[in-house]
């Protein structure tokens, strides 16, 4: 009896611990997805003061082909922005992305960042072709990356896309010259976009 005892619990144990171990890569991925929500929430705040006629649609899900955070439809265009939370110091050549952190102990690492300028590019041609399809009509989208952590420094090089902190991003639509979009492209553009939303 005891030793079936202690061995049930030690059964117990192992399963415990293959659920933590089984776990662990999943809680990782939350942490990743969640930081990432952080910035976008951020980003979302901040397109709350575009001043003027702005249509601000979230979270554009285009099946496996992409997953666009943030699409501005205003008078004068659409934007595409994808959004970064990462930290450290990042810097850009073209389409060539780095990103350095420092650790507890002072020692500086390599970060995973991929290319935000090829993610916002890609977005930006993902919501054009869906106009086009569904619209028939061609429109010019702009792609836009933005980096919502205040700890991130910027060490841009010839980027492909123009890249921006939060606290930019507003005045930078605003101000930007392109062609004025009518009231009626503008509700067209903005309807067919917002019903590829998760939060339509």
């Amino acid at each position: 009896m005891y030793l079936g005892f202690k061995t049930g619990h030690f059964v117990v144990f192992l399963v415990g611990c293959g659920f933590f171990v089984g776990s662990f890569p999943l809680f990782q991925k939350f942490k990743i997805w969640r930081y990432g929500a952080k910035g976008e929430e951020r980003v979302a705040k901040c397109l709350k003061s575009l001043k003027g006629r702005y249509n601000v649609i979230h979270d554009v899900e285009l099946g496996k082909r992409g997953d666009v955070d943030h699409v501005v439809v205003g008078p004068n265009g659409v934007f595409v922005i994808e959004t970064k939370n990462n930290n450290g110091a990042i810097s850009c050549n073209g389409d060539s992305w780095s990103q350095w952190k420092t650790g507890k102990k002072g020692g500086r690492y390599k970060g995973k960042l991929g290319s935000p300028s090829k993610q916002a590019k890609r977005n930006a041609s993902l919501i054009g072709n869906l106009i086009r399809r569904r619209l028939h009509v061609h429109f010019y989208v702009n792609a836009l990356v933005v980096f919502a952590n205040k700890k991130a420094t910027l060490d841009m090089q010839h980027p492909t896309v123009p890249v921006l902190k939060t606290d930019e991003l507003c005045s930078f639509i605003q101000s930007f010259g392109s062609k004025m979009l009518s009231n009626k492209d503008q509700n067209r553009l903005a309807e067919l976009i917002t019903s590829y939303s998760r939060y339509n």
